[in-house]
């Protein structure tokens, strides 16, 4: 009798350090698979990812343009023109215009790269500098920023238009307008019928000048937007009532998050990417979950700095990261728990 005791209450411990040791949570399982260089990625840093209307991926790394098509990942480069060559250049983002053509930010300027020839084209009238930011609206514009500042290249007409606006990100607001936002902590919604910005301080001006920076907008519907900080971390903003409020990622208020890319996951949740690793915010609940990299965890995300995401047809997640290539998360993948092993304990896998 003692034996069967001394097993059981030895499974009961057993079992308790392996809840203390792999912290799933209740709420839901995000398992990733990775790919990396050794899968054909160009880089393992990844700076945007998006699917297009084929529903291709295309992955921007900082050594060029990759098109995965679900089995194996090329290489986009020009063969036949060096000078217009997107080759081994950063690609800083990607976004998709007409006709399945791409166009693509880069450390050397602007190119529109059409993936039924293969054929990459630098656009001459926008100047040969580092773009960070690109994109566009339905009126055949490319927004981008420039040494910090803000320019409308018409597609159309080949012409680049400054507005000698400041900006560090920005986002479309529908058919209505744009989204900018600033170093200063300012925010401001320029009305494409109208022409007139209003602009708005998110950031208190007793922070620090430095601090200050947003770094990325993403509106939520008509009246609201999310809005990403520097060190701020992560506000809500609803222009027609003014109201600006802080949505709390951690415990501790004072805590510094950088967060780099939001997107709308399922229902009410977003996935807020920062250098941290994920929080996935449900704002219904006003709860965040913080997805890190675990040692000896295969399944888990393997880099914190995590800089991009893209959402497919599927709902499948792909999560571009600095140094860990692709962490891409189904829901297919969380029907299995998966149980990491440790010396002592017994590894099982179940369904959920």
């Amino acid at each position: 009798m003692k034996i069967v005791m001394m097993r059981f209450l030895y499974y009961v411990i057993a079992l308790s350090l392996l809840l203390q040791l792999v912290p799933f949570s209740i709420h839901g399982q995000y398992y990733f698979k990775h790919y990396q260089v050794d899968d054909g990625l160009l880089h393992n840093a990844v700076t945007s990812v998006i699917q297009d209307e084929n529903g291709m991926i295309w992955v921007g790394t900082r050594a060029g343009l990759n098109r995965f098509d679900g089995y194996s990942f090329k290489p986009c480069d020009n063969r036949k023109s060096t000078f217009d060559n997107i080759g081994n250049n950063i690609v800083n983002v990607v976004t998709e215009g007409r006709k399945g053509k791409l166009w693509v930010a880069t450390a050397k300027g602007l190119f529109s790269y059409d993936p039924y020839q293969e054929l990459s084209i630098r656009v001459a009238a926008v100047p040969a500098g580092y773009i960070h930011h690109l994109v566009k609206d339905n009126r055949e514009r490319l927004w981008f920023i420039t040494n910090g500042t803000l320019h409308q290249y018409q597609i159309n007409k080949n012409r680049l238009i400054p507005t000698n606006l400041q900006a560090a990100c920005m986002a479309t607001d529908g058919n209505t307008g744009l989204w900018i936002g600033r170093e200063d902590g300012t925010i401001g919604r320029y009305n494409f019928k109208t022409g007139n910005l209003v602009n708005t301080r998110i950031i208190d001006e007793r922070t620090p000048a430095h601090l200050r920076s947003i770094s990325k907008i993403y509106p939520i519907n008509g009246q609201e937007v999310l809005i990403g900080c520097f060190t701020q971390g992560l506000k809500l903003y609803n222009h027609q009532t003014g109201v600006c409020q802080s949505l709390s990622l951690v415990k501790d208020p004072r805590a510094s998050i950088y967060v780099r890319d939001i997107i709308r996951g399922e229902g009410e949740q977003y996935w807020i990417a920062t250098e941290s690793g994920i929080y996935i915010y449900d704002r219904a609940a006003n709860t965040a979950q913080h997805l890190q990299k675990r040692l000896n965890d295969p399944y888990s995300l393997n880099d914190n700095p995590v800089y991009t995401f893209c959402k497919d047809r599927q709902g499948g997640m792909w999560v571009g990261s600095y140094f860990g290539g692709i962490n891409y998360y189904s829901k297919e993948n969380a029907r299995f728990k998966n149980t990491i092993r440790y010396p002592g304990l017994i590894p099982s896998r179940a369904m959920l």
